[in-house]
C-alpha cells in the first residue's frame, strides 16, 4: 500500500466520520399541516334556519395574510407551519381579516384539517346574515364536497401562492 492509497483511506475516513456530525447540526423541520378550506354550493334556501348553510364567497386569511378569494362550491388546501393560527373568512368586499368570522387552531405537523366556510341567515326577508367558520371532520367535509371543484389558481393571493396545494380532487381521509 503506497502513500497515495493511505492518504485516500484517511480522507475517506475523515469524510465518513464527519457525516453524523453534519446530520446532528442541521435540525429537521417538522412537516407542515394540511388545511383544506371549502364553501358550500349555491341553493335556493341555503343559510335559512332548518336548511343547509349558504355558499360563502369571500376572502380567507391566516392572521392578516390573505390566502385566497373563495368561490361557492370550491375547495383549496394549504401547507401551513405547525403552531397557533387564527383563520378567518370575510365578506368579499372586506380587505382585512378583522371583520370576519374567526377560528384559532393549534396546527400539528403532518395532520390534516378541514375548515368549512358558510353564511347563515336568521330569517327569510329581514333576518341577520352572518359568516361562520368551523373545523369539521374529514368524513363530514367529504360528505359536503361530493360535487365541489378545486379553486382556480387565479383566486390565490400572493401570500397563499407558495403554500397552496393545487389538486384536482378533494383530499382523502387518512
Amino acid at each position: 500500500m503506497g502513500l497515495d492509497s493511505c492518504w485516500l483511506c484517511v480522507l475517506n475516513f475523515s469524510i465518513l466520520a464527519a457525516i453524523p456530525a453534519l446530520a446532528q447540526g442541521s435540525p429537521v423541520a417538522p412537516p407542515p399541516a394540511q388545511v383544506t378550506f371549502y364553501s358550500h354550493g349555491v341553493t335556493m334556501l341555503g343559510g335559512l334556519p332548518g336548511h343547509d348553510p349558504a355558499a360563502f364567497k369571500g376572502r380567507i386569511f391566516d392572521a392578516d395574510h390573505q390566502l385566497a378569494f373563495m368561490e361557492p362550491s370550491h375547495f383549496i388546501t394549504f401547507n401551513m407551519a405547525p403552531g397557533l393560527h387564527t383563520l378567518s373568512a370575510t365578506w368579499w368586499t372586506a380587505k382585512h381579516s378583522n371583520s370576519g368570522a374567526h377560528i384559532t387552531l393549534n396546527l400539528v405537523g403532518g395532520e390534516q384539517y378541514f375548515i368549512e366556510t358558510m353564511v347563515l341567515n336568521s330569517g327569510f326577508m329581514f333576518g341577520s346574515v352572518s359568516l361562520k367558520i368551523r373545523e369539521v371532520t374529514c368524513e363530514g367535509a367529504r360528505r359536503d364536497n361530493t360535487h365541489s371543484k378545486p379553486l382556480e389558481a387565479t383566486h390565490l393571493r400572493p401570500d397563499g401562492v407558495p403554500i397552496a396545494l393545487l389538486s384536482t380532487t378533494f383530499p382523502q381521509c387518512p
